[in-house]
């Protein structure tokens, strides 16, 4: 955020920008500060003092009366600038008053607070194709069908419009929107091969563990013990798979040995008499 507003000093194009992303700067940084003087029984009451502000919304947007509802969304988000569904609501009243702008920026505001809310991806893939920006609202489509149940209505309102709106793309678009998803496809498919790795050695270095303890074991001729723990090593799935049969093959052998051979005294025993 601090470099953002630096780079808004620099940038005298873009002031009318600048001066809204300041003001939501300033207005988090209050809370923040308040918010640490605040114990946690008094931010417990902000809270339920901003859903009660929101529920009065609600009441007002039922009846028609926008500014109310407006008034009384915007003073549940300052007493409460984490309460994602107040920016969702905020955002439905903007644009019913024809306020296409502030109402992107609402929702947009609201996705950063709470990513996975998923009132704001269906809000603003409707917006955009009211402004006809066809690949953003493919964007926030796929994510809302992403968030959403299989058996949701809307995730599969999220796909009906999916497959329309990839039909309305001129050829150019349509091109890069499945460069795009190539290119997502390809990320997505290295990073499963990453972590597919990354597992691997684990389990390698998991299962040699194992098989130093095993020989530890063995040493203290705790056969039973180094068995386990081979058998643990060997679930692992190791690429010295056969070197770990042939020691577990070699303890069986040793105890079976050190049985018998327990054995012995007794039978002498039983010998002489």
């Amino acid at each position: 955020m601090t470099f953002e507003l630096l780079s808004c000093n620099l940038n005298l194009g873009m002031q009318t920008s600048c001066k809204k992303r300041y003001r939501l700067f300033i207005i988090l940084s209050i809370f923040l500060f308040f918010s640490s003087l605040l114990s946690a029984k008094e931010v417990s009451l902000l809270a339920d003092e901003a859903i009660s502000y929101r529920k009065k919304g609600l009441e007002y947007q039922t009846i028609g009366r926008l500014d109310d509802a407006m008034a009384s969304y915007r003073k549940a988000i300052l007493l409460d600038p984490g309460l994602a569904a107040a920016y969702n609501d905020l955002g439905i009243i903007y644009e019913a008053k024809g306020m296409k702008t502030q109402a992107e920026e609402t929702y947009l505001a609201g996705l950063k607070i709470n990513p996975n809310y998923p009132h704001f991806y269906t809000n603003l893939a409707m917006l955009y194709e009211s402004k006809k920006d066809y690949l953003r609202a493919i964007e926030f489509w796929e994510k809302r069908k992403e968030l959403g149940k299989p058996t949701e209505a809307w995730r599969q309102k999220a796909i009906e419009r999916l497959d329309a709106l990839i039909e309305l793309l001129p050829d150019d678009l349509k091109e890069q929107y499945y460069a795009r998803k190539a290119e997502e496809l390809a990320l997505a498919l290295a990073e499963q091969i990453r972590a597919q790795r990354v597992v691997k050695v684990m389990r390698a270095e998991e299962a040699a563990r194992l098989f130093a303890e095993a020989k530890r074991l063995y040493q203290k001729a705790e056969y039973e013990n180094a068995i386990n723990s081979l058998d643990l090593a060997l679930n692992l799935e190791p690429d010295n798979r056969l070197e770990l049969l042939r020691f577990r093959y070699e303890i069986i052998r040793k105890a079976e040995t050190s049985r018998i051979e327990g054995y012995f005294p007794d039978a002498m025993i039983f010998k002489r008499q």
